[in-house]
């Protein structure tokens, strides 16, 4: 999958996930509204907000690496991962991108 149509299903995961940026703040157990995996690291990326900004789509979550932390993290960033081996599950759909 190319970096276009990548970013044309984050554009589909921000219009369809009805979570907008800052719509879960304060909730207690966040429903994960997509996952997006690097097999190559073992990170993962557990979406819970998703939103459009100036900087494209933008995403809130949970990010799994060295540490697991709560943070912000765009579109454009996985799409410029280094690694071809980035599996998503969106909106109860598979992804190998």
């Amino acid at each position: 999958m190319n970096k276009e149509t990548f970013l044309g299903i984050c554009d589909e995961i921000a219009l369809q996930a009805n979570k907008p940026l800052g719509s879960t703040d304060g909730e207690r157990d966040k429903e994960i509204i997509a996952i997006f995996r690097c097999s190559a690291t073992g990170w993962q990326w557990d979406v819970y907000e998703a939103g459009e900004t100036s900087c494209g789509v933008t995403f809130f979550g949970k990010v799994h690496g060295f540490e697991s932390e709560l943070g912000y993290f765009s579109a454009e960033d996985l799409a410029s991962s280094p690694t071809i081996y980035l599996s998503a599950s969106i909106l109860g759909r598979e992804y190998m991108v």
